[in-house]
């Protein structure tokens, strides 16, 4: 086999010679790792050759305990939201399980300016997920971004609704940033321009948007119970969700509490924003998360909530 590769390679050289193209060498095809997973050998040693078999579910509180192990041994700087994702997807890929995915504030779709940890979910096509996103124009962006991922029809679906903590009318009241805005100040961060969306008009003036910016629109309202039958859902009971990632503007602990309190829903990890919840709310969804056998760690941003145990 040695001599045969060898010999192709002499004759592809000496033709490219003979014809004045650029040599082209066969390259050997290579496995990128996402950052720091290179250091958990033991969750990423998966076989993922084509009719590997078919993915199957594999129980949250197992996958949860999986990385949890691993956040303990890790140094504090390293304990981020982003790894603890990116841990689960390879504890799932090492028993080639599947994984459902719910995002509340899933923005634009577009990751790069975002960092959000879920993004080394979603590319992979053991992966289902419900990405839903308030404000229509942010919300279409993501359906087109969301749409070019690899099998992405009946697998991931952006939903064009806010995440109500309780059941509601059929839309409500939901203050944005206006389009006027990102021209007036083109070299505004992104954060600024699309992120702070939000049902607390309060919240958009704590981060100094001018009123004159600031638009209120009627969007749909989905609550935690409702969610699972949007039409075309790709996950279809509480069980399936294996990630909670909420980034709801000065909502998050209502609405973590309330994805609670659905019976059967104990996702593996739990992600929300702690940098705009008061203490004492604060430390109230971490009693009743720990009640619910999670066990937290904070990045700058985010809590991520990793499920040890399940609840007896």
């Amino acid at each position: 086999r040695g001599f045969t590769f060898g010999a192709v390679s002499l004759c592809v050289f000496l033709l490219c010679l003979l014809r004045d193209r650029p040599v082209r060498f066969p390259r050997v095809k290579r496995e990128v790792l996402a950052p720091g997973l290179a250091e958990v050998p033991a969750l990423v040693a998966v076989d993922r050759r084509p009719g590997h078999g078919e993915a199957e579910r594999v129980d949250a509180a197992v996958l949860g305990a999986e990385v949890a192990k691993y956040m303990e041994d890790a140094e504090a700087g390293l304990q981020t939201a982003r790894r603890a994702a990116e841990l689960l997807l390879a504890a799932a890929s090492r028993r080639n399980a599947t994984l459902g995915v719910i995002q509340v504030g899933a923005c634009d779709g577009a990751w790069a300016d975002t960092n959000d940890p879920v993004q080394p979910l979603l590319a992979d096509t053991r992966v289902r997920a419900l990405l839903l996103e308030p404000a229509p124009p942010l919300w279409e962006e993501l359906r087109l971004r969301v749409s070019a991922l690899p099998s992405a029809e009946g697998r991931l679906l952006a939903v064009n609704a806010a995440l109500c903590p309780a059941a509601a009318a059929p839309t409500v009241p939901f203050y944005t940033v206006s389009a006027q805005y990102a021209i007036d100040n083109p070299d505004a961060p992104h954060w600024a321009k699309r992120e702070i969306g939000s049902m607390l008009r309060s919240h958009l003036l704590k981060h100094k948007i001018p009123r004159r910016y600031i638009e209120q629109i009627d969007v749909p309202c989905q609550s935690p119970a409702t969610l699972f039958e949007v039409a075309h859902a790709p996950i279809l009971k509480p069980s399936d969700v294996d990630v909670l990632l909420v980034d709801a503007e000065g909502l998050d602990a209502e609405i973590v509490s309330a994805f609670l309190e659905v019976a059967d829903l104990r996702p593996a990890l739990v992600i929300f924003e702690h940098q705009h919840m008061k203490l004492p709310v604060r430390e109230g969804l971490s009693e009743k998360l720990q009640k619910n056998g999670y066990r937290e760690w904070r990045d700058v941003r985010n809590t991520v909530a990793v499920l040890k145990q399940a609840e007896s």
